[in-house]
């Protein structure tokens, strides 16, 4: 998938982004259009598809028309987005990038493992859901959105995103392997 043009950081360097009086969903809905943009799926052949990439949210959806509104008439590498709401994660996980609407803990438990190693973007915002095993966080902290991205995760769904968006978030570990880390430590 072709990438952007850059997205540059904070005059401060911050890992967040002002929502500046804009609803905190707006400004999510336009980095979840940056994580598809700024991201390259395993199959090149993938990239050369006529069909739209795949968007799903999956339980409770906080973007409504918004999300809609922020993906109409753009392309991202040439195909266009679609968007599929669900209640329940479907049995297939097909989708490029599926945001983690607010759910019951053990269906998000249950989405997580599902999707792991999978060749897609799981996206959430909630405390702790990159560490969880997702491969995305985005959340409202101090008025700013702040970006979370568990990179472990993204390598082993074949995934790579690139450094412009990377720079613009706080990398976190899977809570397991940060267990696992501490422990060799310890020896």
């Amino acid at each position: 998938m072709a990438m952007g043009p850059p997205i540059s950081p904070t005059e401060s360097g911050n890992k967040t982004r002002k929502t500046d009086k804009m609803d905190p969903y707006k400004v999510k809905a336009a980095f979840l259009f940056h994580f598809f943009n700024y991201t390259t799926w395993p199959d090149p052949e993938n990239e050369k598809k006529p069909e739209p990439l795949e968007l799903w949210v999956i339980g409770d959806d906080p973007f409504g028309e918004i999300l809609d509104a922020t993906f109409k008439k753009k392309e991202i590498g040439g195909r266009t987005v679609e968007i599929e709401r669900f209640e329940e994660a479907p049995e297939d996980l097909t989708a490029d990038m599926i945001f983690a609407g607010r759910m019951e803990e053990r269906e998000l438990t249950a989405l997580i493992k599902a999707s792991s190693g999978l060749p897609l973007l799981l996206i959430g915002d909630s405390d702790g859901f990159a560490e969880s095993g997702g491969s995305g966080n985005l959340s409202i902290k101090d008025s700013n959105v702040a970006i979370e991205v568990n990179t472990e995760v993204v390598k082993a769904s074949g995934l790579s995103i690139s450094s412009d968006l990377l720079k613009l978030s706080k990398i976190v570990k899977t809570k397991k392997s940060k267990k696992l880390e501490e422990g060799k430590k310890e020896k």
